[in-house]
């Protein structure tokens, strides 16, 4: 099992890197650095997996495992594996110019019992030096049940073959690899090109509108997103950043406006209204990226452990008046390092790398951006608003983080609107009336 000890060493390893990244300030995390420079040394994290770990068909079966040993510092490591039956390989030896990750790869093959239907076992990667590290014999665990094939009066379990080691710098994953001439799974470097796509919306409930409707009738709203990417050596980059797409609604003394919603004959969004299709969650992915309905919001290569990319969305009500936007897009600058930190400690220590909606407190984002009460408002603002004081509303935004796990995860997830798809709801106050479910789909690019 993966010990507490390799997980903070991942996360301290992950966030180091971004606080050294050129250009950003170290030294506004003192306390942080000084964490990760005690640590150095002996900062040392295994996993190994089987590449199918439930296996039905006739014997021999032969189990496939990828693995990989993450190093913080430049230095030998020397290891083993190590199995349920007891068996034990050669001791192997790696040598790590920079800190980084190199995968390796193993295989145990079963014979043909005559009595044994089925088979449960496990196999991990044990670190002898320098300083001692067993993989978790539940990830690396495998179940096989056996059909057909010709019966022998013995249980065969072949030996631990030696593995094929990963260039350093290299990234693990649990994808199957290449077979060579000899069975064995070569290391490849495991990586995937992913794209999210901002479908379209649903008027949940309209929002409460200005007394004279200036604007045009009902709702008028548009989209700005904030997309970010995380690297372990770039660190935090943007993507899309203090931009904004067209607004949708009531054409009415707009010609700019694209019409959208049902309140009038121009348009103009009303209470169980969507866009830009009555089921927009079906909706089919546009030729390129955006800022409309529907937009592209990040199509790139994700890695495993190596990176993410980060979605603010946001869907605001237009009124006339842009001055809540700058102030909602300089807090989201000022919270990069929190944003950093954050990610890196789901890359590391996240187990489930689902892909969804995260509250905007572990980003540094809450009150993002404040409203105060006025009986005539005509400044746009974000649709979510929360009442945060007497006479004063809140916007905490919803984040979404896509790791290279959690894409492949999303791609066979249903929630009800198909794989890959996700709803991301905002609901305000009575006082404020609004509620939006934005939906948001993961496709893997060929």
């Amino acid at each position: 099992m993966t010990s507490k000890l390799s997980r903070l060493s991942l996360f301290l390893m992950l966030t180091g890197t971004v606080l050294t990244t050129p250009g950003h300030n170290s030294s506004a995390h003192p306390k942080v650095t000084r964490v990760i420079a005690g640590w150095q040394a002996r900062a040392i994290g295994v996993q190994l997996k089987a590449d199918n770990a439930n296996q039905n068909g006739p014997c021999p079966i032969t189990i496939n495992f990828r693995g990989y040993i993450k190093s913080s510092a430049p230095g030998t490591v020397k290891y083993t594996f190590t199995r349920s039956d007891g068996a034990t390989a050669p001791v192997f030896t790696l040598e790590f110019k920079d800190a980084g990750i190199q995968e390796v790869t193993t295989s145990w093959t079963l014979g043909e019992p005559p009595v044994l239907a089925a088979y449960e076992g496990w196999q991990a990667i044990k670190v002898l030096s320098p300083n001692q590290l067993e993989s978790n014999h539940e990830t690396g665990s495998f179940a096989i049940k056996r059909s057909g094939g010709k019966e022998k009066p013995d249980i065969r379990f072949g030996p631990a073959t030696p593995v094929t080691v990963m260039p350093s710098g290299t990234t693990p994953g649990p994808q199957k690899g290449k077979q060579t001439g000899d069975g064995q799974v070569s290391a490849t470097d495991q990586r995937g090109t992913f794209r999210v796509t901002l479908l379209g919306f649903v008027v949940n409930h309209e929002t409460r509108d200005t007394l004279l409707e200036t604007d045009g009738k009902r709702d008028e709203v548009f989209q700005a997103p904030v997309v970010l990417t995380f690297d372990r050596d770039r660190g935090l980059e943007t993507q899309t950043f203090s931009a904004f797409g067209p607004v949708y609604g009531d054409t009415n003394n707009h010609p700019t406006v694209i019409r959208a919603g049902t309140a009038s004959d121009r348009g103009g969004l009303r209470t169980g209204d969507s866009f830009p299709a009555p089921r927009p969650w079906e909706g089919r992915t546009p030729p390129g990226p955006g800022l409309g309905f529907p937009a592209v919001l990040f199509e790139g290569e994700l890695r495993p452990i190596h990176n993410a990319a980060i979605i603010i969305p946001s869907l605001w009500e237009f009124d006339g008046s842009a001055e809540l936007f700058t102030p909602y897009m300089d807090m989201i600058e000022r919270a990069f390092p929190t944003i950093r930190i954050n990610v890196g400690h789901i890359l590391a220590v996240d187990d489930h790398f689902e892909f969804r909606a995260r509250g905007a407190e572990g980003f540094g984002l809450e009150n993002a951006v404040t409203l105060d009460e006025r009986i005539i408002d005509m400044r746009n603002r974000p649709i979510g608003m929360k009442r945060s004081a007497p006479g004063q509303f809140s916007f905490n935004p919803q984040v979404l983080v896509l790791t290279y796990e959690g894409a492949r995860d999303a791609l066979t997830r249903d929630r009800g609107f198909g794989p890959g798809v996700i709803e991301v709801r905002y609901d305000e106050p009575q006082e404020l009336e609004g509620s939006y479910s934005i939906y948001l789909k993961v496709e893997r690019v060929p």
